[in-house]
């Protein structure tokens, strides 16, 4: 995963769902929908990314 100095997630070649397939297979999409779905308070510097995705990953497997 990519993030730039303020914790926003960048965009990669081939896009996200296609580097995010190896670790969470069929559930790329969704976990990235929800990632974004959560991602403007993180935006708006008003909470934190790694908290986010410490939250989220093991609901993926990825731990």
């Amino acid at each position: 995963m990519l993030l730039d100095a303020d914790g926003v997630i960048q965009e990669v070649p081939g896009g996200w769902n296609a580097a995010m397939e190896p670790f969470l297979g069929e559930r790329a999409q969704e976990f990235l929908r929800r990632v974004w779905r959560d991602e403007p308070p993180m935006l708006a510097g008003k909470d934190d990314y790694f908290a986010l995705l410490e939250k989220l990953l093991p609901e993926y497997g990825v731990v």
